[in-house]
């Protein structure tokens, strides 16, 4: 039974238009002249829109189009493809805008406010049905008949309205966020290039021992253990860690890693599968496990120079095979290390531990803002929370 107080409306019944657009023989081209056209891959899943690198049409077509001129406040829907379904809303970017054949465009009539047509579209429940309309396999597609099958809660209004200046005040806050952690990690990338530049250098391998502890096949089948897989770990972080023995474990689980080692990701070097143990584990095989030789090195100057993307491209560079590359020890080993003091080491981590804490407060900050957006957001449309007096 449908406990929302709301009254339900056919999709179809509360909108004025609904239009597809469409390109010139050729396609549009990624240039600075002619008008903007968006198609499917400029929605995110979000709901917001990416316009880097907009495809453009001549102005001649756009001002022959019968149909896909965008005006602000259209909410589009990819109609087809393997993201279809996906919603969101134009916010009036440019003078003049058009969608392409891969997109529906609505506008609501007086009944509905576009600013929450947009976010009822956007809500779990109604994703769930349109996605439930959608037909064929090895090209998904959602014709026009889901109009008149997707039924929309529908409060008054004044309601509307403010259901959808709360939201997108809620959004404002989380695109600031998510500006301020990317402005943040630029900052961060730009101070660990200038800490490290014109520095002397050696051998990584006169400053770490690689792999030195590994587990032996007369390891007892009940020796228990965490254990840390190469998607356990990101660009610095544990994300989990998995319990088990030995004799259930994969034959991979032999690297011994302590407390403060750094394990570099060998394969695959480009996704960063990077991190500090945090305590002591044993690791894949597909880690090379770093710790710094007392007095020489500082562990966590060593990662944070490991996570340079200077080293990522090098490792990169030198990875062999096709499928899965990997680098090999020795070409690790043989990697250029600063020669700094280490004192100063240690000072440049402090000041990069210092940037990173910060962007993991924002990082969490962000997690609680995107979980309060979508449980508000079931709130309000739902009819749970209301905000104005029923």
């Amino acid at each position: 039974m449908d406990e929302n107080p709301f009254p339900r409306e056919l999709l179809h019944d509360v909108l004025s238009t609904v239009e597809t657009g469409g390109r010139p023989v050729g396609g549009s081209e990624k240039d600075s002249h002619g008008i903007p056209s968006l198609g499917g891959e400029n929605l995110k899943m979000d709901g917001s829109l990416d316009l880097e690198g907009i495809r453009r049409i001549p102005n001649e077509f756009y001002l022959s189009m019968r149909a896909g001129h965008l005006e602000p406040g259209d909410v589009l829907i990819n109609k087809d493809g393997a993201q279809t379904g996906k919603v969101a809303q134009y916010g009036g970017e440019y003078p003049e805008a058009a969608i392409n054949e891969h997109l529906f465009l609505l506008r609501s009539s007086t009944a509905i406010d576009q600013g929450y047509l947009f976010r009822v579209l956007f809500s779990d429940e109604i994703q769930r049905d349109i996605k439930s309309l959608i037909t064929g396999s090895a090209q998904p597609g959602l014709n026009r008949v889901f109009l008149k099958r997707v039924r929309l809660p529908v409060p008054p209004l004044k309601e509307q309205k403010h259901i959808a200046e709360i939201l997108d005040s809620l959004d404002q806050t989380i695109q600031a966020t998510e500006q301020l952690i990317t402005k943040h990690r630029k900052i961060r990338q730009g101070l660990a290039h200038d800490l490290l530049k014109n520095t002397v250098n050696n051998t990584l391998s006169y400053y770490a021992d690689i792999n030195s502890e590994n587990l032996g096949s007369d390891t007892p089948k009940d020796f228990r253990f965490e254990y840390l897989e190469l998607s356990n770990v990101s660009n610095g972080s544990v994300i989990r860690v998995e319990k088990m023995t030995f004799g259930a474990a994969p034959s991979r689980a032999r690297r011994i890693a302590r407390k403060g080692d750094f394990l570099f990701g060998t394969v695959r070097p480009l996704q960063k599968s990077h991190a500090w143990a945090t305590k002591d584990c044993i690791a894949s095989t597909g880690f090379a496990v770093l710790r710094a030789k007392q007095g020489q090195a500082d562990s966590r100057f060593l990662g944070h120079f490991l996570l340079t993307e200077e080293v990522t491209l090098l490792a990169s560079k030198f990875a062999v095979g096709s499928g899965y590359p990997a680098l090999g020890e020795r070409d690790l080993a043989a990697f250029q290390f600063p020669d700094l003091p280490l004192e100063k080491q240690k000072r440049i981590a402090a000041i990069l531990d210092s940037a990173d804490l910060a962007i993991q407060e924002n990082e969490a900050e962000l997690a609680k803002l995107q979980k309060l957006r979508s449980g508000l957001a079931s709130d309000l449309l739902s009819g749970r929370v209301r905000t104005v007096a029923a």
